[in-house]
């Protein structure tokens, strides 16, 4: 597991893009502090976002930050040099441990929630179709996956236009 960038934390500090070694059992690993994603500068800001729909009802994971909560579909920020329809099944496969998924189609691009002095987020959005039932992969991120029908989708989704996406992919 690498990523690109550097970061130090209250207790460790790490240097990414080299294989990191298991830590012993008595290293503390923490995340880093809100202030750091403050001061940290995005400089790539493609990312993806991965609709899945079965059964006329769309997988969202209620994703918990530090001041707000909200109902998102699996995906994530593309690595450096990382095509968005590989970055969006790498992100599939980290968030609900869904490793079958394939792309039925792309569905559009929307502007994404982030920004900084380097411009806003773009997120280009597919259509996912999977055989596997999704897990809760990443606890720290995410409280719960789950399959909602249109009219059930809760209102704080990060941007309303998600319902419209959400739509095409139940519509076909």
């Amino acid at each position: 597991h690498t990523v690109g960038h550097r970061f130090k934390s209250c207790t460790a500090h790490f240097v990414f893009n080299k294989p990191i070694s298991s830590p012993s059992p008595r290293t503390k690993i923490t995340m880093p502090s809100p202030k750091f994603y403050k001061e940290y500068s995005v400089k790539n800001h493609l990312c993806t976002s991965g609709i899945i729909a079965r059964n006329g009802k769309v997988l969202l994971g209620h994703r918990i930050y530090h001041d707000a909560s909200y109902w998102v579909s699996p995906g994530g920020r593309c690595d450096k040099n990382e095509k968005p329809e590989n970055a969006v099944l790498r992100e599939i496969a980290e968030e609900i441990g869904v490793t079958d998924a394939r792309i039925v189609r792309k569905l559009g691009k929307k502007e994404g929630a982030y920004s900084d002095e380097n411009g806003k987020d773009t997120v280009v959005v597919f259509e996912i179709a999977t055989n596997q039932e999704p897990r809760l992969m990443e606890p720290e991120k995410f409280k719960e996956w789950k399959w909602f029908s249109i009219e059930e989708i809760p209102s704080n989704l990060p941007g309303q236009q998600d319902k419209d996406f959400f739509k095409k992919a139940l519509n076909g």
